[in-house]
């Protein structure tokens, strides 16, 4: 509606109270234009030639409405008679046929002393009047009816002064011309400013129409606007409030325009997202419960056994109690360690260490820890590399890989890791032989809430969370990495990190 009313606003200031305005500079305008053009035709015509020179100033000066005479100046003077050589008349009763020599002379002396321009704005019918004393020393002037100024100077300062509003006014114009042969000439131009009070009457008419039209308009479309729009997003704003309330079970409908719909399912994916986050984050809270439980149930089992009865403070009771308190250590530190790589204090020290040699000692180390249940572990290389990265949070990377490969190997028990070196990259890759992962739930293996079945497994070793802090940590080594797997055939997670040297083994 503002922007309507700025439209009309707008076409009354210029339709109305500028046009006349308008009008005037254009008529003015286009009587120096078409001076312009006519002197330039006449510099180098043969001036005896009257039918020659109707000819090339007819045409122009009758097409643009304005009334031409060529007088020979050549002999001016107060007393002086100016001879007129021919001249166009585009209206009668113009004040060029009302000039006597007495006037031509002063327009003559002042277009000279103007530099061969001179124009003058005068009331249809109330022409100047020039009259020289018996002295002949002064002129008289009426200056009451007419006002004189330097036509393009005033073009460029701003409007010329104009008479009163309604009135029919007549715009005189001398230019001074000296020929090629010599002679001079004074070509006066004369042009009728008719009064358009009829013509803005009319407009202001038709602006009101215009007006209440424009307005009517308006107002049922920025209502129709309104409704398609704002209502779009009042039902997403409320459906946004639940969400925010914790239901996660809302739809937001964006039905109208494009962008509203993409907002709509922009907001329905993420109401997607968060409903499989909380409820990732549920059956997290929930296996972290019972992986807690656990090791304190038999901790507290063990201890109770040892203190009650006589002779069960064996080795062995001891171990168990050692051994469940150092898994709910290693599930604590896992979770710590999450939450802080993906915090925005997380940071890499980075060194450069031998990969190869480090890669040994972990599945040693797991090795010896999972012997007594069966695994074999393979360690295929024929190089050391080094690198140069976070030796530490690498080492989880490592650790979490084979403890993700000891936890899902199912009945074959054998683990491979294979290393290779290419195109300056040492890559990793830990292969078993396990239950794998179907094909559509491969993206969301590395989510931190993620588990591949929904019935909780107790692990060999590690928390059960280790992919999330593998991911993490390898992003922040902007690493490549990866895994390949299809249900019942076993699953190859792998990274590649730069490698800075190589070493051939020594056999």
């Amino acid at each position: 509606m503002v922007f309507a009313v700025i439209l009309i606003s707008l076409l009354w200031i210029f339709q109305t109270v500028l046009l006349e305005t308008f009008y005037k500079h254009v008529k003015t305008r286009a009587l120096i234009d078409t001076a312009d053009v006519i002197t330039e035709s006449l510099y180098n015509a043969d001036m005896t030639d009257k039918d020659a020179l109707h000819s090339i100033v007819g045409k122009t000066a009758v097409k643009n409405d304005i009334s031409v005479k060529v007088i020979d100046s050549s002999s001016s003077s107060a007393n002086a008679v100016f001879n007129p050589v021919f001249s166009v008349i585009a209206q009668h009763d113009n004040v060029l046929s009302m000039l006597r020599d007495s006037e031509l002379y002063f327009i003559y002396r002042d277009a000279t002393e103007n530099g061969g321009e001179w124009m003058q704005h005068y009331q249809r019918g109330s022409y100047v009047m020039f009259s020289v004393p018996s002295n002949g020393t002064e002129m008289h002037k009426d200056e009451k009816d007419r006002t004189e100024f330097s036509p393009r100077t005033s073009f460029k300062h701003g409007a010329p002064p104009f008479f009163k509003k309604g009135i029919t006014q007549e715009l005189l114009y001398a230019k001074i011309v000296t020929r090629t042969d010599g002679k001079e000439y004074m070509l006066l131009f004369d042009s009728v400013i008719t009064p358009i009070g009829p013509t803005v009457k009319t407009l202001r008419m038709v602006l009101i129409f215009q007006s209440v039209i424009i307005l009517f308009i308006a107002y049922f479309s920025a209502n129709a606007l309104a409704n398609a729009i704002a209502k779009p997003i009042t039902d997403i704003t409320g459906s946004a409030k639940q969400l925010a309330a914790g239901n996660y079970d809302v739809t937001f409908d964006g039905k109208g325009y494009h962008e509203i719909s993409q907002l709509a399912d922009t907001l329905n994916f993420a109401t997607k997202e968060l409903r499989r986050s909380d409820s990732m984050k549920r059956e997290l809270i929930s296996n972290t419960s019972h992986d807690l439980r656990t090791p304190l149930t038999m901790i507290i089992g063990y201890a109770e056994v040892m203190r009650d009865l006589p002779g069960e403070n064996t080795p062995e009771n001891v171990q168990v109690i050692i051994d469940e308190a150092t898994r709910l250590t290693t599930l604590v530190n896992d979770m710590l360690d999450l939450s802080k790589l993906q915090s925005e204090n997380a940071s890499l020290e980075i060194t450069e260490f031998n990969i190869t040699k480090l890669s040994e000692d972990i599945i040693e180390r797991i090795s010896k820890l999972t012997e007594k249940d069966g695994f074999k572990f393979t360690f295929n290389r024929s190089k050391n590399a080094f690198v140069k990265a976070d030796e530490a949070k690498i080492t989880q990377v490592i650790y979490n890989f084979i403890s993700n490969a000891v936890n899902y190997s199912g009945e074959s028990r054998d683990i491979t890791v294979v290393q290779s070196v290419s195109s300056g990259k040492v890559r990793l890759e830990f292969t078993d032989r396990g239950i794998g992962i179907p094909k559509d739930q491969l993206p969301s293996i590395w989510d931190r809430y993620y588990k591949i079945d929904n019935t909780h497994k107790r692990s060999h070793i590690g928390s059960g969370i280790g992919l999330s802090i593998v991911k993490t940590i390898l992003e922040m080594h902007k690493a490549k990495y990866g895994v390949i797997s299809s249900p019942s055939s076993g699953s190859t997670f792998w990274f590649e990190l730069d490698v800075t040297d190589t070493v051939d083994m020594i056999e």
